[in-house]
């Protein structure tokens, strides 16, 4: 993944301005490199991708009418709008990683399984091109996995460490990670729960591919936005009524 020097002045402040999703705060704000150039430290910041939202929880319910999901053993359980359709698309893009977690550090050396995904293109909220609107739940239950379950291929370097989360009463580990090129841009809420002996991650990813011509009758994105922040606020990880793990 590139990393380009803007990032670090572009992740001291929050990236998001319409997504009903990302988070409020991105934590205290560091100054450039002392060998960063003037020109370097006032280019523009990035068009952020996402939108500064409230808690997952407080998201509206979808207005479509919804359905019903269940994973594997009701492992994993929410509701989505009835003209969507569960899919299981966890592949990588140019600036972004694909497997069952989205990563920003190293490669993934666990095994893991993608549960369910939700993927909607939307006409961006600010600039040109299209912006893929994403939510992806995976688990593993490898050992290697739930000893950072919490932390795994996630950096400041990227982004920021956020106050838990709960969703589905449970906590989940909340981190603002981020990455950005030429034409494209990563923005990403990663999630992630350890429950009895799986890690769960959820990755609530807004991508921007700038120099792409928009398909012709697009949604907007806070529409899909808001539907994808509601499947989330909906997220239970559990078995038959009562989580796993106590």
């Amino acid at each position: 993944m590139s990393r380009p020097r803007e990032i670090a002045r572009t992740l001291s402040r929050p990236l998001i301005a319409g997504s009903a999703l990302l988070l409020t705060a991105c934590g205290p704000t560091s100054g450039p490199p002392a060998n960063q150039s003037d020109a370097t430290r006032d280019a523009p910041a990035p068009t952020p991708v996402l939108a500064t939202p409230p808690a997952p929880e407080a998201a509206p319910a979808p207005t479509a009418g919804t359905r019903h999901f269940t994973g594997p053993k009701g492992s994993v359980r929410l509701d989505y709008p009835a003209d969507w359709t569960p899919g299981t698309d966890f592949a990588g893009h140019a600036m972004m990683t694909g497997g069952w977690r989205v990563r920003f550090t190293g490669t993934e050396n666990v095994s893991g399984k993608g549960i369910v995904s939700f993927t909607r293109t939307a006409r961006p909220s600010e600039g040109p091109g299209e912006v893929i609107e994403m939510l992806r739940i995976g688990a593993s239950d490898a050992v290697a996995a739930r000893t950072d379950c919490a932390t795994a291929g996630l950096s400041t370097d990227f982004g920021s460490r956020l106050p838990d989360r709960t969703i589905g009463g449970r906590s989940w580990a909340a981190w603002r990670q981020s990455d950005v090129g030429m034409s494209q841009q990563a923005d990403v809420l990663a999630l992630r729960t350890l429950v009895g002996n799986t890690c769960y991650a959820v990755d609530r990813i807004g991508y921007a591919v700038k120099a792409k011509e928009p398909a012709h009758g697009l949604p907007a994105q806070a529409a899909v936005s808001a539907d994808l922040d509601a499947i989330l606020a909906s997220l239970v990880i559990g078995s038959n009524g009562s989580p796993p793990g106590g």
